[in-house]
């Protein structure tokens, strides 16, 4: 008897132990080889796999290819973009965690753009903050995925790869990817009145096409994270305008906080870096040395 031929997927969705993979332009719901378990590999959406039956829609993953990156919470793999959204007005904008998920986009050798939605409800204010971005050396772009302003140039950088949406709650993300997929069947929530924040509305990770071919990885629970593997010591050098001043301060051991003849510190006094950049880099630095010493 020949040797079973494998068929190569990526998994599209994963819930509850079974995992649609589209191979070959067919979506297969397959299990995962018990081996795998016991070599400690568990499948994720975003993961290229081989498997092995298909008959009456089911197979079995034999092998999960290496990862050239991973997210963990929520679990997704093979992130080529993060799509950071936050909304120009209801709700206010999350700066920290604009900050936050941009070094972590960077510290997993991920690119990022910043979209700044719902630009037709304040467009001057939209405009004001992709300067901002884009002069810290972020892509950013102002788009309304009610109107569909800015729809085809964030279409154009998603057909690159496999892109992820990120942002808080309420900042449009459904909406989003209803825009950017073309799918009505993606649930939508309401901000509330209450408290400006969008009722949480998807409920799993799966992968989605873009309406330019690209791959839209709608994740939940994307709203919060933690930088545990990111070393303080090397937060700096994930700040693209903190780099270039690095070697004008006294110390090359530098951290930006409290040392003596620090350059990134005279930069701010002097206005080029706007203070609430700095703040925030404060907060994110105080945050992960704080996980740091907590380890020991």
């Amino acid at each position: 008897m020949g040797e079973q031929k494998l068929r190569s997927g990526i998994v599209i969705s994963s819930l509850a132990g079974f995992y649609d993979v589209e191979a070959e332009g067919e979506i297969i719901t397959c299990r995962a080889r018990g081996i795998l378990r016991k070599q400690g590999i568990s499948p994720c959406v975003g993961d290229y796999v081989d498997i092995s039956g298909a008959a009456n829609n089911q197979g079995m993953i034999e092998t999960v290819k290496p990862r050239k990156n991973q997210l963990y919470r929520p679990v997704v793999a093979n992130i080529d973009l993060v799509v950071i959204i936050l909304s120009v007005t209801n709700p206010e904008p999350d700066y920290l965690l604009l900050e936050k998920l941009i070094i972590l986009a960077r510290h997993r050798g991920m690119d990022s753009v910043v979209c700044f939605n719902k630009v037709d409800l304040a467009p001057d204010v939209a405009r004001e903050l992709v300067a901002k971005y884009q002069t810290a050396g972020n892509h950013s772009l102002a788009i309304s995925a009610l109107s569909g302003d800015g729809i085809d140039q964030l279409v154009k950088l998603i057909n690159r790869g496999t892109a992820v949406l990120a942002g808080q709650s309420g900042v449009g993300k459904s909406r989003l990817a209803q825009a950017l997929t073309g799918r009505d069947d993606i649930v939508v929530g309401e901000v509330s009145k209450k408290n400006g924040r969008g009722r949480h509305t998807t409920r799993q990770v799966r992968l989605l096409k873009t309406i330019g071919g690209g791959r839209l990885a709608d994740t939940p629970g994307f709203s919060s994270l933690q930088l545990e593997d990111i070393d303080c010591r090397d937060l700096a050098a994930l700040y693209p305008e903190i780099i270039g001043l690095k070697t004008a301060c006294r110390f090359n051991s530098c951290t930006h906080v409290e040392e003596p003849g620090c350059a990134l510190r005279a930069a701010v006094d002097s206005g080029v870096i706007p203070h609430t950049r700095y703040e925030n880099y404060l907060r994110i630095f105080c945050q992960v040395r704080e996980k740091e010493e907590s380890r020991y």
